[in-house]
């Protein structure tokens, strides 16, 4: 029966195009008439066509035609599919020449050469629906020639998918988050009167892949913190942080980035149960880079509130168990990025957008304390299992400008984040009698996006 359908359908393309083969007279009018029959043509062998490749790709000895004849039909429908196209070409070149010749006088079917390329318009369509970049499309609308279409779709997606700067608020977000880490680390009993303080060198590196048609996103973090502790009583104190680091992104682009940090936090202890809070700010200076197109410096500025409680068994014996929960808000304002101009390349100009984050983490620490003759050894095994709660995200938006003209605003494709991340941390302490504390530790952090994640931390440290 597919054999028969075939068959039926080359004889009535097979009469189309001898019909096509009979000249005419030059009018205009029949030639139009002969373009528009083509074009119909065109879409029934199409269709014929993807549809025998269909039936090759599911085929079974059940369908009633051997697999040889279904290739055999194959080459035949291309064959046809082939010469109607080259037909319908050379009628398009006599239909331009005898509608060049009427000049004014032109009163055929066909208004405009556009007008006959209604198919593949309809088809390029398709592909920037596809590619979900309309937007874009039309800010490019008077750019959209035949011949440089596939290429500016290309581009474009390129440019609205794998732009660096979507990625400008996750660097920064994984700052601060750092910094988190290291405040939460901080195990030792409030002290009435005394003081405490802790230096620390850093480095983060993570790899992030969404799927495996782009390139790893790579996130790299290297900076040192200080932080200082006065016990007021022996229940509260009170504490600073300042930091800093060199971040980088890169992938299809890259950003560099300089950060500083600054925060406060207060303890309070009643029992067994620490109760921490902490505001922060960071100030941050990018500068990002897309296909040799280098952007100007553009800045971030973001601030973080956390609350963090802790419940401790057997505090003063040698192996204490510490779960915790901790509720964090961050609020990442990335300002204007204008790129610098690049002779025969449109550039980039985004507005500022801003990022709020509500996370919330659950944890659990195994501290193991031994006792020495010079000091005191604390080893600290964690997991923690930390979650967006909700997040507010503006899409970037932008406009390409080229020689003092620019486009309509498109938005670029917001970053994929994984709402949940789990991590396993390992940390290693040990004081001395006369107030010294040396310490270092690794994270492991692992999402359904993350490939290779990871923090090691060395600690210098005074009690006084």
């Amino acid at each position: 029966m597919k054999k028969n359908i075939y068959q039926k359908s080359l004889l009535y393309l097979s009469i189309l195009f001898i019909l096509s083969q009979f000249s005419y007279s030059k009018d205009i009018g029949d030639v139009e008439r002969e373009i528009l029959q083509l074009n119909s043509s065109l879409r029934i062998a199409d269709k014929i066509y993807i549809g025998s490749l269909d039936t090759l790709k599911n085929y079974n000895e059940n369908m009633g035609i051997s697999k040889n004849d279904l290739e055999l039909d194959i080459e035949d429908n291309l064959f046809y599919l082939n010469k109607v196209k080259e037909k319908r070409k050379n009628l398009l070149e006599e239909w331009k020449i005898l509608k060049k010749e009427l000049g004014n006088n032109y009163t055929g079917l066909i208004f405009s050469e556009n007008d006959l390329e209604e198919e593949k318009k309809l088809k390029i369509l398709k592909l920037v629906k596809l590619n979900n970049v309309e937007d874009i499309y039309k800010a490019f609308e008077n750019e959209n020639n035949e011949n440089g279409i596939a290429k500016l779709i290309r581009s474009l997606r390129k440019i609205k998918r794998e732009t660096p700067y979507i990625y400008s608020g996750e660097l920064i977000r994984k700052s601060l988050e750092n910094f988190e880490e290291d405040i939460s680390f901080f195990p030792e009993e409030i002290q009435e009167k005394k003081w405490r303080g802790k230096g620390q060198k850093f480095s983060y590196s993570g790899k992030e892949n969404i799927n495996n048609f782009y390139e790893d996103n790579n996130y790299s973090l290297n900076g040192a913190m200080g932080i200082i502790e006065y016990g007021i009583d022996k229940n509260d104190s009170v504490g600073m942080i300042l930091g800093g680091n060199k971040g980088k992104f890169k992938s299809m682009g890259s950003i560099n980035m300089n950060s500083s940090y600054m925060g406060y936090f207060l303890r309070h202890n009643f029992k067994n149960i620490e109760f921490k809070t902490e505001i922060a700010y960071e100030f941050s200076e990018l500068r990002g880079e897309r296909e040799n197109i280098i952007s100007n410096n553009y800045k971030g500025n973001s601030f973080k509130g956390t609350i963090e409680g802790k419940y401790f068994f057997n505090r003063e014996k040698e192996l204490a168990f510490v779960p915790y929960g901790r509720l964090s808000y961050l609020y990442i304002k990335q300002d204007e990025i204008k790129e610098n101009p690049l002779e025969n390349n449109p550039i980039l100009n985004i507005k500022q957008s801003i990022e709020k984050y509500l996370e919330g983490s659950l944890g659990l620490n195994l501290i193991k304390t031994s006792y020495f003759k010079n000091g005191i050894l604390k080893n600290t095994f964690g997991g923690e299992l930390k979650t967006i709660l909700n997040k507010k995200i503006d899409p970037l938006k932008g406009k390409f400008i080229d020689k003092n003209k620019s486009s309509s605003s498109f938005y670029f494709e917001n970053r994929e984040i994984s709402k949940v991340k789990e991590s396993l941390k390992y940390h290693i302490d040990y004081e001395q009698k006369n107030g010294i504390i040396y310490g270092c530790g690794l994270i492991y952090e692992f999402s359904s996006i993350s490939k290779k994640n990871y923090k090691i931390d060395f600690n210098l440290g005074y009690k006084f």
